[in-house]
């Protein structure tokens, strides 16, 4: 990205390049990196706003740049917001169910007797 600075010789307002993958920028972004994306989203070049990962995966990392960072849900878990971080005990499976990878509900598969 191309960074404009005052003639003054000061420290860079505005950026006129767009945003770098992994990053998102708001109005007024000094840098291409002004923002690091968020764990349970990513932020593809030019992004202004993290996108969510997908109800069924999760992403525990800060950076991510792409929508294959957001992986499976933990087996035995299920994801059923956008943008979870980690499943927490909260989202377990239910009593006399199972939840296989990229599961989106407690009771996503029924275990058989």
């Amino acid at each position: 990205a191309v960074v404009s600075t005052q003639s003054t010789g000061e420290v860079p307002t505005t950026t006129t390049g767009p945003c770098s993958a992994g990053y998102y920028c708001d109005g007024g972004a000094a840098t291409p990196t002004q923002h690091l994306c968020l764990p349970g989203r990513y932020c593809l070049e030019e992004c202004s706003d993290p996108t969510p990962c997908p109800v069924g995966t999760m992403n525990p990392l800060n950076g991510s740049d792409e929508l294959l960072d957001c992986v499976n849900c933990t087996a035995g878990y299920y994801c059923d917001t956008p943008g979870t971080v980690v499943p927490d005990e909260d989202h377990l499976c239910s009593p006399g169910y199972y939840c296989p990878l990229g599961s989106t509900k407690s009771t996503q598969e029924e275990c058989q007797a």
